[in-house]
C-alpha cells in the first residue's frame, strides 16, 4: 500500500491514517471531538486524546484507482 505524508489538525485525522505519537506509531479507526478542545482518536490499540488544533503529520493511504 501507497501512503502520502502531509500535516493536518489532530481534529481532521482520518481512518487508516498512520502517526507517530510519544514514540509509537498509532493507526486510526475513527475520530470524534472529546471534552472541551479535544480530538479523541480512536486507533487499533487503544485511544489518543490531544488539542483539536494540534498539528500532527500523518501517512494518509493512497487510492488504488489510477489509470494506467
Amino acid at each position: 500500500m501507497e501512503y502520502e505524508t502531509k500535516t493536518v489538525d489532530a481534529i481532521n485525522v482520518r481512518g487508516g491514517d498512520r502517526f507517530e505519537h510519544h514514540g509509537r506509531e498509532w493507526t486510526t479507526i475513527r475520530v470524534q471531538r472529546g471534552w472541551y478542545r479535544c480530538a479523541e482518536i480512536i486507533t487499533s490499540t487503544g485511544t489518543v486524546w490531544m488539542v483539536a488544533d494540534r498539528q500532527v503529520t500523518v501517512r494518509r493511504p493512497v487510492s488504488g484507482c489510477r489509470a494506467e
